[in-house]
């Protein structure tokens, strides 16, 4: 049986070492921006949270920051700079992350919540493109190989580049309630028009109506 074990999707942590020793690709302020968005507007986690997870964050810090929000969240507790300390305090990781000091700096160095899903993309880019670094070793090693055979190691490497396009195509995936939120609000101006929506003709006057209704939406 070959040995698969190597094959990992993990995130692209500082510590990793990649063959060329180059810094993977992260953006500090980002990182920075999103988490001092959310301690000035909590609201903000839940949009943010559809576009990034704790592992598409590059430093070790803010991985622990976002968890400490998202325990804080699914408890349904007010996140601000006590209760994300205290959290911290808890998982052991407070001195580390910085202290109180940092937490009160990603608040103040961020002027408004706005802005967080557009920091938020740029995390998931630099998260994706280190996935990628990560896969490019994986394929060199098994190509470096030789003892593997080759069916296997192309079958491997194959896997690596779809696990990243795959955690990518999930990223991208839409939430139901907000697809059926925008449909609802399109079949309701629809439905609103003075005008005859025109729809194709089935002899039954109803069912013309809601198959033009349909048929605006696609």
């Amino acid at each position: 049986m070959e040995d698969h074990s190597f094959l990992t999707t993990e995130a692209y942590y500082p510590e990793t070492q990649s063959s060329d020793l180059r810094t993977p690709p992260h953006d500090k302020a980002a990182e920075e921006a999103v988490l001092g968005a959310i301690l000035i507007n909590s609201e903000k986690y839940y949009d943010v949270s559809q576009l990034i997870s704790k592992n598409d964050f590059y430093i070790r810090r803010n991985q622990w920051i976002w968890q400490a929000y998202m325990v804080l969240i699914e408890s349904g507790q007010d996140v601000d700079v006590q209760t994300v300390a205290s959290e911290l305090e808890k998982q052991g990781k407070l001195e580390e992350s910085g202290g109180k000091v940092f937490l009160y700096s990603l608040a103040s160095n961020t002027p408004t919540s706005m802005h967080a899903e557009s920091y938020a993309s740029i995390i998931a880019e630099k998260s994706i493109r280190r996935q990628l670094i990560n896969a490019s070793d994986q394929i060199s090693q098994l190509a470096t190989d030789e003892k593997r055979k080759l069916d296997n190691a192309l079958d491997l490497a194959e896997k690596a580049i779809f696990n990243v396009s795959e955690y990518r195509t999930r990223k991208d995936v839409q939430q139901i309630s907000d697809v059926l939120g925008e449909i609802y609000n399109q079949v309701r101006e629809l439905l609103q028009k003075e005008e005859e929506i025109i729809g194709v003709p089935t002899g039954f006057r109803d069912l013309t109506g809601c198959w033009a209704v349909c048929s605006d939406l696609t």
